[in-house]
């Protein structure tokens, strides 16, 4: 961190990632080193200023790495995605027409309101975007202009196999990276909250639960699946190396690291988002050995649905019998006939 600018890291709103993106068709400009490539972006980011007239939109440079390795706070384990990250915070201003008075008459006057989203960019691979919906929106459209033919920004979205498979893991207690060429750095301790969606059952069309003490023996989690309900949201409790835990909600295509609950909770904000941002390096490498396994190992077996459907009927629930739906969609994933 420089002396010039001994200002404290500070980051607005929750550490919630609506934006995660893949980076591919690289120029090579920017295939560089890590310092290359921010010192090319930094010339292609306008840099945000303030204005009297009109919207106006740019960016900041965060130097995040440098306050993330200057940090005594920021174990060496959780410094070292400073290695990798380029951030900058993106900034626009929108301003919104409201009555006011002055000199005794009543008059319109337009208030300035600066919306910020900040931009993590795992060189050369990922590009992450904190911030609302609407802010995330704003930031990845005008940043998608500013590459332009440079790169192109595919989403990855969490998809509701890829929770089901989690789920899956944690029912079994098995590893997360057994069948992966490395060892992760993440592990389940407990799954807490999720929702499911589909057509209507005794449930509605949306199976939501929340603060379970359980979830493998939870009946909406269990007769939502059982119904072919597809999983949208998945939370709970997860290890990053084995020291570290966070309360973490993923979604199709975003996710909540709670700075409220978990280890967290007592960091300051340059170490919440050193472990934020370790915490989604590891799920995106667990995500990418996902997508890479054999449809045999991506999708669980039919012994899993079935018992299910055991600790269902233990649990005293009438279901009538699993899904033929269900039945078909995942026995054609993993290349098997599971209704003969």
């Amino acid at each position: 961190m420089s002396t010039e600018d001994p200002v404290a890291f500070e980051y607005q709103g929750y550490l919630l990632f609506n934006g995660i993106y893949e980076v591919s068709s690289l120029n090579s400009k920017y295939e560089g080193s890590r310092s290359e490539a921010r010192a090319t972006l930094s010339e292609l980011f306008d840099s945000y200023e303030k204005g009297d007239q009109g919207t106006k939109k740019g960016y900041e440079d965060l130097d995040l790495p440098n306050y993330i390795r200057d940090d005594d706070s920021v174990e060496e384990k959780l410094s070292t995605v400073a290695d990798f990250l380029i951030s900058h915070r993106y900034l626009y201003e929108d301003r919104e027409s409201t009555d006011a008075y002055y000199q005794g008459e009543e008059v319109e006057v337009e208030v300035p309101h600066v919306q910020d989203t900040d931009i993590y960019w795992y060189h050369p691979e990922y590009m992450l975007f904190r911030g609302s919906k609407d802010d995330v929106q704003e930031a990845r459209e005008h940043t998608r202009t500013k590459f332009g033919a440079d790169a192109n920004l595919r989403s990855v979205d969490f998809t509701s196999n890829f929770l089901l498979w989690l789920f899956y893991k944690h029912c079994k207690d098995d590893p997360l990276y057994d069948a992966c060429e490395f060892d992760g750095g993440l592990s389940i301790s407990a799954l807490t909250d999720t929702t499911l969606e589909g057509d209507r059952d005794p449930f509605g069309e949306t199976n939501q639960v929340d603060d379970s003490t359980n979830l493998r023996r939870c009946v909406p989690m269990i007769a939502g699946i059982l119904k072919d309900k597809n999983i949208s949201l998945l939370e709970g409790y997860f290890q990053l190396y084995d020291d570290y835990r966070l309360k973490t909600q993923i979604g199709n295509g975003r996710v909540h690291i709670k700075a409220s609950d978990g280890d967290i909770q007592s960091s300051n904000d340059v170490r919440r988002l050193a472990m934020s941002l370790s915490f989604l390096q590891e799920l995106l490498q667990l995500y990418d050995c996902w997508q890479d396994l054999p449809a045999q190992e991506r999708i669980p077996p039919y012994g899993f649905f079935e018992d299910l459907y055991e600790t269902a009927k233990d649990l005293g629930v009438e279901i009538d019998s699993m899904s033929d739906d269900m039945l078909n969609r995942y026995g054609n994933k993993r290349d098997e006939d599971w209704l003969s």
